[in-house]
């Protein structure tokens, strides 16, 4: 088997004892330490290991062991303790634990280290143990871990760039002060996407999608929440929330909170003197913003949308500020073009006698205050048809419908803050272009997420989740997708499929437990970038990430800067010629990287960080670098 060219020195370790950094060797043994002191590089897997050797393997800092993507093995049926991290500063880097009681526990010493481009799969508690301080965590995936992905109970430390994925427990757990976290993502874990339990910790940009419970759970005070996505989580208990606080001066800012089960944003009554500012809750299948304090005790609610509205147990508009509007119409109207109305009620029960429920020809603006339209679900029509130019569309919703949401006319519409959920076929279907598509939930939906038949279309900071069909599709050319989460789909996250849809830009992307692909090019002259894709598949052909030459034209792809761990089959995948596959980092996949071509065919693989490798029907380690 072969293995990438990144490694740059291999050494032995014997005993028990500290390495002697003077002996070169090939292999690391179960229960070796490393450290302190020196640099090592890997050369192949270590163990499978029994908890005789526990823990697998020690890291004693100073050290920085590069892992050259190899792994670090756990006998499932007598496991130890995985990679232990002591003393203060080791950095280890490119590699992976699989089947260990804990993947990877920073614990003890005066911490200070660094992980960096590290997967954990199928820990039997938790995946990650911070017990340390001021460590750095970035590029770190916990995946099937029985207890919690991520549980912090040190102080000071950073995670980044982080997933926690389909775990028995919490995504993330922060029971220790001052923790930072950014560009995180939790996703499908049987608990929370996030508990916060300690005090004075930021997390910043985090998506929190399909969790059973809360996406975000904050117990404890003066946290800071910023720019956070939390969309699909919730099984119907009364007290799943997107969004819930208990603790105590909270800032929470610019969330984006859509189609959880039951609520939106929940303040408990044990909640005082947090704040809640510039963000959107729409589309729950109760309260899109709560208060369970009379009057909203010392909490505040600034310069937010939301639809309906609970706070002590009845509207108040006075502490939870809602924009409400007059203007009511039936099923089967027209508004417009360059009307301006604001919504004061549901348009309920919409049958095929009155097909579309709802028509908008631009330029009008129509600021549905959290209302929706509703269709009869045994008589369904099409939900709101946008006509003409420039229409404006927000804040609002549409339910049970044919396709949900149908952007036609000349184009450049501007949807924002919308949730699409439940509909027979897609949840939005783009037929013109340059329309741009922001804070939009499509979920739930017997065809597509959201699929663009047009071209020019600009969707961030959206998702597709648990639809029939796919996330997203795109059958057009020179689309814009970013910020997207593709999740619990029945086929791809993504799917880039027709031959005209070719110089699509996705970035900074999240495709996480679909039954197919995480991402899937079916013609060429793409790029993927910045991109994550975590457990896809049920078969033996899904993979993260794949470039298939189903359909012309002939020009490369471009997958770059992206991550892909915890995929039974491959991280990333090609079967055609002249793909440009750079910077990506490919760890704990089933096999991470696969291409199909004798030599490769002229793609370029350069710069990548993974493990097993295989090109064609044999390993070629020379066109797979």
């Amino acid at each position: 088997m072969a293995y990438p060219t990144l490694r740059l020195a291999s050494f032995l370790i014997l005993g028990q004892a500290a390495l002697s950094f003077g002996e070169p060797a090939h292999a690391a043994a179960c229960g070796e330490q490393i450290g302190p002191g020196g640099k090592v590089v890997l050369e192949s897997d270590v163990g499978p290991c029994t908890s005789a050797t526990s823990p697998a393997l020690r890291v004693v800092g100073p050290v920085t062991l590069d892992m050259a993507g190899f792994r670090v093995l756990c006998d499932l049926g007598d496991r130890p303790n995985g990679v232990l991290v002591e003393g203060k500063k080791a950095k280890v880097r490119n590699g992976s634990a699989d089947g260990c009681i804990t993947g990877l526990d920073l614990t003890g010493g005066d911490g200070g280290h660094t992980i960096e481009n590290f997967a954990v799969t199928r820990s039997d508690t938790d995946g990650v143990a911070i017990n340390s301080d001021k460590s750095r965590l970035k590029r770190v995936t916990s995946t099937t871990s029985n207890d919690d992905g991520f549980d912090v109970d040190g102080d000071g430390n950073r995670i980044e760039d982080a997933e926690a994925v389909t775990n028995g427990g919490e995504g993330f757990e922060i029971g220790g002060d001052g923790n930072r976290l950014s560009r995180i993502l939790g996703a499908a874990n049987d608990e929370d996407g996030i508990a916060i339990l300690g005090d004075g910790n930021q997390l910043k940009d985090g998506r929190f999608v399909l969790n059973g419970d809360d996406g975000v759970d904050v117990d404890g005070d003066e946290n800071k929440i910023d720019k956070v996505l939390s969309s699909g989580n919730g099984n119907g208990g009364s007290g799943d929330t997107g969004i819930e606080v208990d603790g105590d001066d909270n800032r929470l800012s610019k969330l984006t909170v859509l189609d959880n089960d039951p609520g939106g944003i929940l303040l408990t009554s044990d909640a005082d003197g947090n704040t809640v500012k510039q963000s959107r809750s729409f589309g729950h299948g109760s309260g899109d913003a709560t208060d369970d304090n009379a009057a909203c005790g010392t909490n505040r609610w600034q310069k937010n949308r939301f639809g309906s509205t609970d706070a002590d147990g009845q509207d108040d508009p006075e502490c939870i500020p809602t924009k409400r509007g007059n203007d009511t119409f039936a099923c089967g109207e027209i508004i417009g073009p360059k009307a301006k109305v604001t919504l004061g009620d549901d348009i309920e029960l919409c049958d095929s006698s009155t097909n579309p429920a709802l028509t908008i020809v631009g330029p009008a603006t129509v600021d549905m205050a959290g209302f929706r339209v509703r269709c009869d679900p045994s008589d369904r029509p099409d939900g709101i048809v946008l006509e003409g130019k420039g229409v404006k569309l927000l804040n609002g919703g549409v339910t049970d419908c044919n396709d949900g949401l149908e952007i036609r006319g000349d184009g450049k519409h501007r949807v924002d803050g919308f949730a699409s959920e439940g509909n027979d076929n897609d949840g939005t279907r783009v037929f013109s272009d340059k329309n741009r598509i922001v804070r939009f939930s499509g979920n739930q939906n017997g065809g597509d997420g959201v699929e663009l038949d047009g071209s020019g279309n600009k969707v961030e900071e959206s998702v597709g989740l648990e639809n029939e069909g796919q996330g997203f599709e795109i059958d057009t050319s020179k689309n814009q997708l970013k910020r997207i989460t593709g999740g619990g789909n029945t086929q791809e996250g993504l799917l880039v499929s027709d031959e005209d849809a070719t110089s699509n830009r996705i970035s900074f992307g999240a495709f996480v437990w679909n039954e197919d692909d995480g991402v899937e090019l079916l013609t060429g002259g793409n790029k993927v970038e910045k991109s994550v894709a975590v457990r896809n598949g049920t078969d033996d052909q899904d993979s993260g990430f794949d470039s298939r030459a189903d359909n012309a034209p002939d020009t490369p792809n471009q997958l770059k800067s992206n991550r892909a761990s915890a995929h039974p089959y491959a991280g990333m995948r090609t079967n055609r010629d002249n793909d440009g596959i750079q910077k990506n980092v490919l760890l704990g996949n089933g096999t991470d990287a696969l291409d199909e071509n004798a030599d490769c065919s002229g793609n370029k693989w350069k710069k990548n960080v993974f493990g097993t490798s295989r090109a064609g029907v044999e390993d070629d380690p020379e066109c797979i670098d």
